[in-house]
């Protein structure tokens, strides 16, 4: 993806004029030392991308002609990240990584052995930060959509629901995968996995299934990583044809 590439929160119109400020204009000025009637893109995170010149900077803005603006309609299927709170360097890890990979939808919840209960205001912010960067980096249209939500036990059923299972009889998830379905949910646990409470009520209450991503224990940012990576696969790519 081109390094010129800019996040503008807004609807695009071809022939507007549109606003970079506070990071996004920090980033044209001092990072990519865009001038004056340089082309740059720029994508609002809902599903547009737009193309327009750098036509004027001031002081706390920079004013963007834009060109052409391209639109692409959303993902077909939704690809649901649920992350019991780890410590925040792998949260952060976990988020920039999940981007790239087509999640749609990020639920952030207290696990019984997370370490952290609970996020701030300004560690929020920088989490939607990393999204942005993501987004920006490898292409994507659209953001995903952070969701804070309480502990399992007040969630409602789910449906198409997967988490990581280190018993022997928990079957591969490329197995257990349905291709027909709309949407998908990869739960993740903290640093220190899942209590025995918590699995019994992801199965018999939440009606999600135990699957096995691989013989070794995972860390939580290789089992999210790796569970994601699985299922956004198994999602782009068709099933090949019966000869």
């Amino acid at each position: 993806m081109p390094d010129d590439r800019f996040f503008v929160p807004e609807n695009f119109a071809t022939k507007a004029t549109t606003f970079l400020k506070d990071q996004e204009l920090h980033h044209l000025l001092h990072v990519m030392r865009v001038r004056v009637g340089e082309s740059i893109e720029l994508v609002n995170g809902k599903g547009q991308l737009a193309y327009g010149i750098l036509e004027k900077i001031e002081k706390q803005q920079a004013h963007i002609a834009i060109q052409k603006v391209v639109s692409e309609e959303p993902p077909s299927h939704t690809l649901i990240l649920a992350q019991g709170l780890p410590r925040l360097p792998r949260l952060e890890y976990i988020l920039e990584k999940a981007t790239e990979l087509g999640v749609t939808d990020i639920w952030l919840f207290p696990a019984d052995q997370s370490e952290r209960k609970e996020l701030t205001p300004t560690q929020l912010q920088r989490l939607q930060q990393i999204l942005i960067s993501s987004i920006k980096q490898c292409g994507r249209l659209y953001l995903p959509k952070i969701t804070l939500k309480p502990a399992l036990y007040g969630w409602q059923p789910l449906q198409d629901a997967f988490f990581g299972d280190t018993t022997p009889t928990a079957p591969p998830l490329i197995y257990a995968y349905q291709r027909q379905a709309s949407s998908s949910i990869w739960i993740v646990g903290p640093e220190k996995g899942f209590t025995k409470e918590e699995t019994s009520f992801l199965t018999t209450s939440l009606r999600a299934q135990g699957v096995s991503l691989h013989p070794n224990t995972l860390r939580v940012d290789t089992a999210a990583i790796a569970g994601l990576s699985l299922l956004s696969s198994l999602t782009l790519f068709p099933e090949p044809a019966n000869n």
